[in-house]
């Protein structure tokens, strides 16, 4: 099989569960022009089959599958592209600019915002092992961490209408970060919306 007809496969694949998912939804759902449905479909096509790719250790035996590679719940990009787009409409339905919010507001009264802040803080460290050993699977093993933990976070701690929104608001606006900063050098373009 040919790399393109893999990818092919790919996006096909997820344009079907695009449109799927966006009839069950019907008016609600974010993607209803044909057209924006292709255009998802396309990233995550491509960055599924990427992800997939680089989640192996290059040691270790390669089992190719398209079900795991679009898994939604599973350590996949559509996962991560998830996460990004829950961020982002967490960051939009708030209505706040982020560089308005002083960095003094942020405080810690929750264990799941704990546990977010120290996977937010460990990233450098991930970059810093990648570059020593050249194991591109710690990002992915690391962004898999990051995006459970922050479901964690987004099922236990309100955000929009809590006391603590201002901080809260800011470890999203810090997970978005680093996701995208992921997504940048793994060379995904994340969608805002899903």
């Amino acid at each position: 099989m040919k790399l393109s007809d893999l990818l092919d496969e790919a996006v096909k694949r997820a344009h079907t569960e695009i449109k799927s998912r966006a009839e069950e939804q019907g008016e609600n759902a974010f993607l209803q022009d044909e057209a924006e449905q292709l255009d998802a479909a396309n990233r995550l096509g491509i960055a599924a089959v990427r992800y997939f790719d680089m989640n192996r250790n290059r040691k270790s035996p390669y089992v190719f599958s398209y079900e795991r590679m679009l898994d939604p719940k599973g350590n996949s990009a559509v996962y991560m592209f998830y996460a990004y787009a829950r961020i982002s409409r967490i960051l939009e339905k708030a209505g706040i600019d982020m560089a308005s919010i002083d960095v003094n507001e942020f405080k810690i009264s929750h264990n799941a915002e704990r546990e977010l802040a120290l996977k937010i803080v460990q990233f450098p460290d991930v970059i810093d092992a990648i570059l020593d050993d050249l194991q591109l699977h710690q990002l992915t093993d690391y962004l898999w961490e990051l995006c459970n933990t922050y479901t964690s976070f987004n099922r236990d701690c309100k955000v929009i209408g809590s006391p603590e929104m201002k901080s809260r608001l800011l470890l999203c606006e810090a997970t978005r970060k680093v996701l995208l900063k992921s997504f940048f050098l793994l060379g995904f373009e994340p969608l805002e919306r899903m």
